[in-house]
Protein backbone atom coordinates (compact mmCIF):
# COMPACT_ATOMS: atom_id res chain seq x y z
CA UNK A 1 0.00 0.00 0.00
CA UNK A 2 1.57 3.06 -0.70
CA UNK A 3 0.46 7.04 -0.03
CA UNK A 4 0.62 9.68 -2.99
CA UNK A 5 1.08 13.47 -2.30
CA UNK A 6 1.54 16.02 -4.73
CA UNK A 7 2.60 19.86 -4.13
CA UNK A 8 1.99 22.93 -6.19
CA UNK A 9 5.24 22.68 -7.50
CA UNK A 10 3.53 19.46 -10.13
CA UNK A 11 6.19 17.08 -7.53
CA UNK A 12 4.41 14.04 -7.06
CA UNK A 13 5.84 11.87 -4.72
CA UNK A 14 4.72 8.60 -3.59
CA UNK A 15 5.38 6.78 -0.07
CA UNK A 16 5.26 3.51 1.88
CA UNK A 17 2.02 3.22 3.86
CA UNK A 18 3.70 0.60 6.77
CA UNK A 19 6.95 3.42 7.00
CA UNK A 20 6.33 6.27 5.01
CA UNK A 21 9.79 5.94 3.12
CA UNK A 22 9.45 7.53 -0.10
CA UNK A 23 9.05 5.06 -2.45
CA UNK A 24 9.37 7.18 -5.79
CA UNK A 25 9.00 10.86 -6.58
CA UNK A 26 8.38 12.68 -10.29
CA UNK A 27 7.42 15.49 -11.77
CA UNK A 28 3.93 16.08 -13.53
CA UNK A 29 3.35 18.16 -16.51
CA UNK A 30 0.43 20.36 -14.92
CA UNK A 31 -1.16 21.16 -11.50
CA UNK A 32 -2.48 17.69 -9.76
CA UNK A 33 -5.95 18.30 -8.62
CA UNK A 34 -6.66 14.88 -7.26
CA UNK A 35 -5.14 11.21 -7.64
CA UNK A 36 -5.83 7.55 -7.81
CA UNK A 37 -3.01 5.08 -6.77
CA UNK A 38 -3.94 1.81 -7.11
CA UNK A 39 -0.25 0.19 -5.92
CA UNK A 40 -1.83 -3.30 -6.75
CA UNK A 41 -1.93 -2.83 -10.10
CA UNK A 42 1.05 -0.63 -10.15
CA UNK A 43 -0.81 2.25 -11.59
CA UNK A 44 -1.48 5.85 -10.89
CA UNK A 45 -4.22 8.11 -12.29
CA UNK A 46 -3.69 11.40 -12.39
CA UNK A 47 -6.33 14.30 -12.90
CA UNK A 48 -4.95 18.15 -13.72
CA UNK A 49 -5.70 21.34 -13.57
CA UNK A 50 -5.51 21.59 -17.77
CA UNK A 51 -8.40 18.99 -17.90
CA UNK A 52 -5.85 16.42 -18.86
CA UNK A 53 -6.52 12.46 -17.02
CA UNK A 54 -3.02 10.73 -17.19
CA UNK A 55 -2.54 7.31 -16.70
CA UNK A 56 1.16 6.16 -15.04
CA UNK A 57 3.03 2.32 -14.84
CA UNK A 58 4.65 3.04 -11.31
CA UNK A 59 7.40 0.02 -11.20
CA UNK A 60 9.87 -0.62 -8.75
CA UNK A 61 12.31 2.95 -8.82
CA UNK A 62 10.63 4.42 -12.39
CA UNK A 63 7.06 6.07 -13.31
CA UNK A 64 6.30 6.13 -16.82
CA UNK A 65 3.55 7.75 -18.74
CA UNK A 66 1.41 5.08 -20.49
CA UNK A 67 -1.36 7.22 -21.36
CA UNK A 68 -3.08 10.85 -21.30
CA UNK A 69 -6.22 12.16 -22.63
CA UNK A 70 -8.14 15.19 -23.00
CA UNK A 71 -11.28 15.30 -20.41
CA UNK A 72 -14.30 17.96 -21.10
CA UNK A 73 -14.12 19.34 -17.62
CA UNK A 74 -11.44 19.24 -14.53
CA UNK A 75 -11.91 15.74 -12.71
CA UNK A 76 -11.93 16.83 -8.99
CA UNK A 77 -12.72 13.23 -7.97
CA UNK A 78 -11.21 9.92 -9.16
CA UNK A 79 -11.57 6.23 -7.63
CA UNK A 80 -11.15 2.86 -9.38
CA UNK A 81 -13.38 0.20 -9.38
CA UNK A 82 -12.10 -3.45 -10.00
CA UNK A 83 -15.72 -4.73 -9.79
CA UNK A 84 -17.44 -2.23 -12.36
CA UNK A 85 -13.86 -2.58 -14.16
CA UNK A 86 -14.42 1.47 -14.25
CA UNK A 87 -12.51 4.38 -13.42
CA UNK A 88 -15.06 6.71 -11.55
CA UNK A 89 -14.42 10.50 -12.34
CA UNK A 90 -16.54 13.47 -10.50
CA UNK A 91 -16.42 16.77 -12.29
CA UNK A 92 -16.30 20.76 -11.32
CA UNK A 93 -19.48 21.47 -12.60
CA UNK A 94 -21.14 17.76 -10.46
CA UNK A 95 -21.01 15.54 -13.62
CA UNK A 96 -20.26 11.82 -12.99
CA UNK A 97 -18.18 10.10 -15.42
CA UNK A 98 -17.64 6.14 -16.19
CA UNK A 99 -14.12 6.31 -17.25
CA UNK A 100 -12.83 3.41 -19.22
CA UNK A 101 -9.36 2.41 -17.99
CA UNK A 102 -8.25 0.90 -20.95
CA UNK A 103 -8.42 3.71 -22.90
CA UNK A 104 -9.26 6.88 -20.82
CA UNK A 105 -12.46 7.36 -22.38
CA UNK A 106 -15.61 8.29 -20.70
CA UNK A 107 -18.23 5.57 -21.60
CA UNK A 108 -20.92 7.51 -19.89
CA UNK A 109 -21.28 10.85 -18.12
CA UNK A 110 -24.59 11.70 -16.11
CA UNK A 111 -25.30 15.45 -14.78
CA UNK A 112 -25.94 14.58 -10.77
CA UNK A 113 -24.74 17.59 -8.55
CA UNK A 114 -25.28 21.41 -8.74
CA UNK A 115 -22.16 21.80 -7.36
CA UNK A 116 -18.14 20.00 -7.53
CA UNK A 117 -18.44 16.51 -6.96
CA UNK A 118 -15.57 16.02 -4.01
CA UNK A 119 -15.79 12.42 -4.02
CA UNK A 120 -16.87 9.37 -5.59
CA UNK A 121 -16.91 5.64 -3.35
CA UNK A 122 -18.38 2.88 -5.45
CA UNK A 123 -20.70 0.30 -3.63
CA UNK A 124 -19.37 -2.51 -5.06
CA UNK A 125 -21.74 -5.31 -3.60
CA UNK A 126 -24.69 -3.21 -3.98
CA UNK A 127 -24.45 -2.59 -7.71
CA UNK A 128 -24.39 1.19 -6.92
CA UNK A 129 -21.90 4.59 -6.76
CA UNK A 130 -22.29 7.30 -4.03
CA UNK A 131 -21.16 10.94 -4.76
CA UNK A 132 -20.46 13.46 -2.50
CA UNK A 133 -20.71 17.26 -3.44
CA UNK A 134 -20.66 20.94 -2.25
CA UNK A 135 -24.42 21.19 -3.04
CA UNK A 136 -24.58 19.47 0.29
CA UNK A 137 -26.12 16.18 -0.84
CA UNK A 138 -25.16 12.82 -1.31
CA UNK A 139 -26.37 11.02 -3.84
CA UNK A 140 -27.04 7.36 -4.78
CA UNK A 141 -26.77 6.22 -8.65
CA UNK A 142 -27.54 2.55 -9.89
CA UNK A 143 -25.15 1.17 -12.30
CA UNK A 144 -27.53 -1.65 -13.35
CA UNK A 145 -30.12 0.92 -14.65
CA UNK A 146 -27.69 3.84 -14.76
CA UNK A 147 -30.72 6.02 -13.01
CA UNK A 148 -30.21 8.00 -9.93
CA UNK A 149 -31.92 5.69 -6.87
CA UNK A 150 -31.33 8.58 -4.09
CA UNK A 151 -31.04 12.00 -2.45
CA UNK A 152 -29.48 11.96 0.73
CA UNK A 153 -30.44 15.22 2.30
CA UNK A 154 -29.39 16.41 5.84
CA UNK A 155 -25.89 18.31 5.86
CA UNK A 156 -26.17 22.02 5.75
CA UNK A 157 -23.04 22.53 3.74
CA UNK A 158 -21.08 20.89 0.94
CA UNK A 159 -20.04 17.23 1.69
CA UNK A 160 -16.21 17.00 1.51
CA UNK A 161 -15.63 13.05 1.62
CA UNK A 162 -17.96 10.07 1.40
CA UNK A 163 -16.73 6.21 2.52
CA UNK A 164 -18.57 2.43 2.92
CA UNK A 165 -18.24 0.20 5.51
CA UNK A 166 -19.12 -3.12 3.80
CA UNK A 167 -19.40 -4.94 6.57
CA UNK A 168 -22.53 -2.68 8.10
CA UNK A 169 -24.34 -1.88 4.47
CA UNK A 170 -23.52 1.87 5.35
CA UNK A 171 -22.69 5.02 4.26
CA UNK A 172 -20.78 7.63 5.84
CA UNK A 173 -20.77 11.34 4.60
CA UNK A 174 -18.05 14.14 5.87
CA UNK A 175 -19.82 17.54 6.48
CA UNK A 176 -17.82 21.06 5.89
CA UNK A 177 -20.94 21.43 8.52
CA UNK A 178 -18.42 19.56 11.49
CA UNK A 179 -21.07 16.46 11.33
CA UNK A 180 -20.54 13.07 9.99
CA UNK A 181 -23.82 11.05 8.73
CA UNK A 182 -24.85 8.04 8.67
CA UNK A 183 -27.17 6.45 5.96
CA UNK A 184 -28.75 3.80 4.60
CA UNK A 185 -28.35 4.06 0.81
CA UNK A 186 -31.11 1.79 -0.19
CA UNK A 187 -33.51 4.68 1.83
CA UNK A 188 -33.10 8.58 2.48
CA UNK A 189 -34.13 8.50 5.78
CA UNK A 190 -31.09 9.43 7.74
CA UNK A 191 -29.57 6.76 10.58
CA UNK A 192 -27.36 9.09 12.46
CA UNK A 193 -25.89 11.75 13.23
CA UNK A 194 -21.86 11.82 14.76
CA UNK A 195 -21.31 14.85 16.48
CA UNK A 196 -18.30 16.33 18.42
CA UNK A 197 -15.90 18.12 15.92
CA UNK A 198 -15.16 22.11 16.11
CA UNK A 199 -13.99 22.90 12.45
CA UNK A 200 -15.08 21.54 9.01
CA UNK A 201 -14.29 17.80 8.49
CA UNK A 202 -11.97 16.53 5.47
CA UNK A 203 -11.91 13.35 5.59
CA UNK A 204 -14.18 9.91 6.69
CA UNK A 205 -13.09 6.29 6.34
CA UNK A 206 -13.46 2.79 7.76
CA UNK A 207 -10.50 1.22 9.42
CA UNK A 208 -10.77 -2.35 7.13
CA UNK A 209 -11.86 -4.99 8.84
CA UNK A 210 -13.04 -4.00 11.63
CA UNK A 211 -16.41 -1.98 12.96
CA UNK A 212 -14.58 1.33 13.79
CA UNK A 213 -14.67 4.64 11.96
CA UNK A 214 -12.19 7.66 11.97
CA UNK A 215 -13.27 11.04 10.81
CA UNK A 216 -10.57 14.01 10.58
CA UNK A 217 -11.25 17.96 10.71
CA UNK A 218 -9.24 20.69 9.33
CA UNK A 219 -7.86 21.34 12.80
CA UNK A 220 -6.06 18.21 12.90
CA UNK A 221 -8.27 15.99 15.63
CA UNK A 222 -9.26 12.80 14.64
CA UNK A 223 -11.97 10.80 16.19
CA UNK A 224 -12.43 6.48 16.23
CA UNK A 225 -15.84 5.45 16.26
CA UNK A 226 -17.91 2.22 17.14
CA UNK A 227 -19.90 1.48 13.88
CA UNK A 228 -21.59 -0.75 16.05
CA UNK A 229 -23.59 2.30 18.93
CA UNK A 230 -22.29 5.09 16.82
CA UNK A 231 -20.36 6.72 19.94
CA UNK A 232 -16.72 7.95 20.26
CA UNK A 233 -14.37 6.05 21.88
CA UNK A 234 -10.95 8.14 21.24
CA UNK A 235 -10.02 11.99 20.08
CA UNK A 236 -6.69 12.78 19.46
CA UNK A 237 -4.59 15.41 17.36
CA UNK A 238 -2.01 14.60 14.64
CA UNK A 239 1.44 16.24 15.71
CA UNK A 240 -0.07 19.37 16.37
CA UNK A 241 -1.19 20.22 12.93
CA UNK A 242 -3.69 22.68 12.48
CA UNK A 243 -3.88 22.58 8.72
CA UNK A 244 -5.27 18.69 7.94
CA UNK A 245 -5.83 17.88 4.13
CA UNK A 246 -6.36 14.35 4.36
CA UNK A 247 -6.27 10.64 5.88
CA UNK A 248 -5.18 7.66 5.09
CA UNK A 249 -5.59 3.93 6.57
CA UNK A 250 -4.08 0.47 5.04
CA UNK A 251 -6.24 -2.72 4.93
CA UNK A 252 -2.71 -4.76 5.96
CA UNK A 253 -1.57 -3.10 9.07
CA UNK A 254 -4.18 -1.07 9.63
CA UNK A 255 -2.14 1.85 10.34
CA UNK A 256 -3.22 5.24 9.88
CA UNK A 257 -1.49 7.96 7.87
CA UNK A 258 -2.20 11.73 8.59
CA UNK A 259 -1.70 14.43 5.71
CA UNK A 260 -1.11 17.98 6.36
CA UNK A 261 0.20 21.21 4.59
CA UNK A 262 3.40 20.95 6.77
CA UNK A 263 4.04 17.19 7.69
CA UNK A 264 2.95 13.67 7.78
CA UNK A 265 2.02 11.40 10.59
CA UNK A 266 2.21 7.75 11.11
CA UNK A 267 -0.08 6.31 13.75
CA UNK A 268 -0.06 2.19 13.93
CA UNK A 269 -2.46 0.08 15.85
CA UNK A 270 -2.21 -1.28 19.30
CA UNK A 271 -0.17 -5.04 18.84
CA UNK A 272 -1.61 -7.25 21.43
CA UNK A 273 1.20 -7.89 23.77
CA UNK A 274 0.05 -11.66 24.65
CA UNK A 275 -2.46 -13.24 21.95
CA UNK A 276 -2.97 -15.99 24.56
CA UNK A 277 -4.28 -13.39 26.91
CA UNK A 278 -5.96 -10.47 24.95
CA UNK A 279 -7.93 -10.46 21.66
CA UNK A 280 -7.78 -7.99 19.00
CA UNK A 281 -11.57 -7.45 18.88
CA UNK A 282 -13.66 -6.35 22.12
CA UNK A 283 -15.22 -8.74 24.06
CA UNK A 284 -18.80 -9.03 22.86
CA UNK A 285 -19.73 -11.47 26.12
CA UNK A 286 -18.21 -14.19 28.56
CA UNK A 287 -20.18 -17.60 29.77
CA UNK A 288 -19.24 -19.88 32.62
CA UNK A 289 -19.48 -23.22 31.99
CA UNK A 290 -19.46 -24.59 35.57
CA UNK A 291 -19.31 -28.40 34.42
CA UNK A 292 -16.07 -27.83 32.15
CA UNK A 293 -14.89 -24.97 34.93
CA UNK A 294 -14.10 -23.12 31.73
CA UNK A 295 -15.17 -19.83 30.46
CA UNK A 296 -16.58 -19.12 26.82
CA UNK A 297 -15.17 -16.16 25.58
CA UNK A 298 -16.41 -14.42 22.22
CA UNK A 299 -14.66 -11.93 20.36
CA UNK A 300 -15.07 -10.90 16.86
CA UNK A 301 -15.67 -14.14 14.94
CA UNK A 302 -13.94 -16.23 17.43
CA UNK A 303 -14.42 -18.01 20.19
CA UNK A 304 -11.39 -18.70 23.32
CA UNK A 305 -11.97 -21.04 26.10
CA UNK A 306 -10.02 -20.69 29.18
CA UNK A 307 -9.62 -22.71 32.29
CA UNK A 308 -11.73 -21.44 35.36
CA UNK A 309 -8.99 -22.07 37.83
CA UNK A 310 -5.38 -20.91 36.43
CA UNK A 311 -6.53 -18.81 33.78
CA UNK A 312 -5.15 -20.69 31.12
CA UNK A 313 -6.01 -20.54 27.46
CA UNK A 314 -7.64 -23.99 26.47
CA UNK A 315 -8.48 -23.92 22.98
CA UNK A 316 -9.40 -20.99 20.30
CA UNK A 317 -12.03 -21.65 18.25
CA UNK A 318 -11.28 -19.15 14.65
CA UNK A 319 -14.18 -17.25 12.15
CA UNK A 320 -16.73 -19.94 13.59
CA UNK A 321 -19.03 -17.94 12.32
CA UNK A 322 -19.51 -16.21 9.24
CA UNK A 323 -19.99 -12.33 10.78
CA UNK A 324 -19.70 -10.70 13.84
CA UNK A 325 -20.57 -12.73 16.58
CA UNK A 326 -23.46 -10.29 18.88
CA UNK A 327 -25.14 -12.95 21.26
CA UNK A 328 -24.22 -16.15 22.96
CA UNK A 329 -25.34 -18.83 25.09
CA UNK A 330 -25.03 -22.36 26.66
CA UNK A 331 -27.25 -25.40 26.43
CA UNK A 332 -28.75 -26.69 29.72
CA UNK A 333 -26.51 -29.63 29.63
CA UNK A 334 -23.10 -27.25 29.08
CA UNK A 335 -22.33 -28.84 26.04
CA UNK A 336 -23.24 -27.17 23.41
CA UNK A 337 -22.86 -23.28 22.83
CA UNK A 338 -25.00 -21.11 20.35
CA UNK A 339 -23.98 -18.10 18.40
CA UNK A 340 -25.98 -15.27 16.43
CA UNK A 341 -24.17 -12.92 14.59
CA UNK A 342 -24.49 -9.64 12.97
CA UNK A 343 -26.48 -10.79 9.59
CA UNK A 344 -28.97 -13.50 11.76
CA UNK A 345 -27.50 -16.41 11.74
CA UNK A 346 -27.66 -18.69 13.97
CA UNK A 347 -25.35 -21.79 15.18
CA UNK A 348 -25.21 -24.46 16.95
CA UNK A 349 -21.72 -26.15 18.22
CA UNK A 350 -19.76 -28.59 20.23
CA UNK A 351 -18.51 -26.96 23.48
CA UNK A 352 -15.55 -29.86 23.37
CA UNK A 353 -13.92 -29.21 20.03
CA UNK A 354 -16.02 -26.10 18.26
CA UNK A 355 -18.19 -28.65 15.21
CA UNK A 356 -20.69 -27.39 13.93
CA UNK A 357 -23.60 -29.44 14.91
CA UNK A 358 -26.81 -27.53 13.71
CA UNK A 359 -27.61 -24.40 11.48
CA UNK A 360 -30.95 -22.61 12.27
CA UNK A 361 -32.87 -20.63 10.18
CA UNK A 362 -31.77 -17.15 10.07
CA UNK A 363 -33.32 -13.67 11.27
CA UNK A 364 -33.22 -10.92 8.35
CA UNK A 365 -31.28 -9.17 10.89
CA UNK A 366 -29.05 -9.03 13.46
CA UNK A 367 -28.99 -11.40 16.18
CA UNK A 368 -29.46 -9.67 20.05
CA UNK A 369 -30.92 -12.23 22.24
CA UNK A 370 -30.58 -15.83 22.89
CA UNK A 371 -31.77 -17.88 25.67
CA UNK A 372 -31.65 -22.07 25.52
CA UNK A 373 -35.10 -23.56 26.70
CA UNK A 374 -35.01 -27.26 27.30
CA UNK A 375 -37.94 -29.46 26.20
CA UNK A 376 -39.16 -30.17 29.38
CA UNK A 377 -39.60 -26.69 30.54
Amino acid sequence: RQCCIWESNHVVRLYSHSNMELVNEFQAPHSIVTAENQAHRKTLFLSTSARTLMEYDVVANHVILRKSAQMPEIQTSLTYSEEFETLFGGSISGDLSFIDPKTLVSKLTVSGHDKTITAVQPLESMGMVATASLDATVRIFDVVTSQWRNTLRGHKKGVSEVTLSSDYHLIFSAGLDRECLVWNPFVTNLVARLQGHQSPLIAVDVVPGTPQLLTADAQGYVKLWDIRSFSCIQTFQTAGSRSLVGISTSKEDKNLVSISAFDMCLFSCSVQANPTLTDEHPITCTLFNERAGSFLVISGRNCKVFDAKFGKLIKIFRNIMPHEITVACLDQRRRRFVLGDHHGNICIFNYNNGALMTTLTPHEAEVTGLSFIAHDS
